[in-house]
């Protein structure tokens, strides 16, 4: 996974812990939440990339996590939908 600036240079890239992402990040305050087709949704710090929390949804997912609330909305690989709380 890689960060870059609006100069597209590098600022920091990380190892996919979950496997292949499924969707678009979520940009919220100073962090990124990212789906991962294996059912992991997880945050990353903005600035570094570090891992700051993970949940396992038990399903795969096929959508990127959307803000609903203090809940995120992911679509499911089969087109259902999981409301789960933000890792």
């Amino acid at each position: 996974l890689y960060c870059l600036d609006a100069g597209q240079k590098i600022v920091w890239q990380v190892k996919l812990p979950y496997g292949r992402p499924a969707g678009a990040p979520l940009a919220v305050d100073d962090q990124y939440v990212l789906a991962a087709a294996s059912g992991v949704i997880w945050r990353v710090e903005a600035a570094t990339g570090k891992e700051a929390g993970s949940v396992q949804t038990g399903y795969p997912l096929g959508t990127g996590p959307v803000r609903v609330g203090d809940q995120l909305l992911v679509g499911g690989h089969d087109g259902s939908l999981y409301k789960v709380k933000m890792p």
